[in-house]
């Protein structure tokens, strides 16, 4: 049986005066920041000064579609250095 291609989502995050930018494959939009967030490592975590914490409210929300745009998503949080903004794209569609 052939491996079913996912949708490519593209993840723009600004917290705290940074943006920070990645890309997962998804089946669907309800799994793209779960997914994200299993991919960020400690390390990124450290550098952006969030905890898994604040990763875990941030995937918890429902990402909210954008005004006029298509395949194009926007979910926030607080932490404490202030807002985090994310941006979700669908970038590809799979065929």
């Amino acid at each position: 049986m052939e491996a079913q291609l996912s949708d490519l989502f593209t993840i723009m995050m600004e917290y705290h005066g940074g943006t920070y930018i990645s890309q997962v494959r998804a089946s669907d939009l309800s799994s793209v920041l779960t997914l994200w967030g299993e991919n960020l490592r400690d390390q990124d975590l450290k550098d952006w000064k969030l905890t898994r914490s604040d990763v875990e409210r941030v995937i918890a929300r429902t990402p909210i579609l954008l005004d006029s745009l298509e395949s194009a998503w926007c979910a926030t949080e607080t932490a404490k250095r202030g807002l985090i903004l994310v941006n979700i794209v669908k970038t590809v569609s799979s065929p």
